[in-house]
């Protein structure tokens, strides 16, 4: 399978989005994290989800079905921004993709 990401910054001084791809033997697993740059430290916050669900992945991910899996992760990425405590904020997709999935635009 081929994957890219493609980031733009557009008009804010840094880059707050954040990014993972890996695999088990489910499929395919992707993660992408937005911060939220009006509540402050975006960048920070969306690399900690992103980084609480790569963790998942290694934890989690050949234990649970699909959906048990991926609301684990969301739990232990918001679990782990709660410590942070930066007063800031993410967005998050993730998904696994078993088989095949074409998606020709997003977002």
């Amino acid at each position: 399978m081929e994957v890219a990401f493609k980031k733009a910054i557009g008009k804010r001084k840094k880059q707050e989005d954040s990014d993972f791809q890996g695999q088990n033997i489910v499929g395919d697993f992707f993660v992408v994290s937005d911060g939220m740059g009006g509540m402050g430290h975006g960048e920070i916050v969306s690399n900690c989800v992103v980084k609480a669900f790569e963790e998942a992945l290694k934890l989690f991910s050949n234990k649970l079905p699909i959906k048990e899996f991926l609301q684990e992760a969301l739990l232990q990425a918001n679990k782990q921004v709660r410590i942070l405590d930066t007063g800031g904020g993410a967005t998050v997709v993730a998904c696994i993709i078993k088989e095949s999935f074409k998606l020709d635009k997003c977002g």
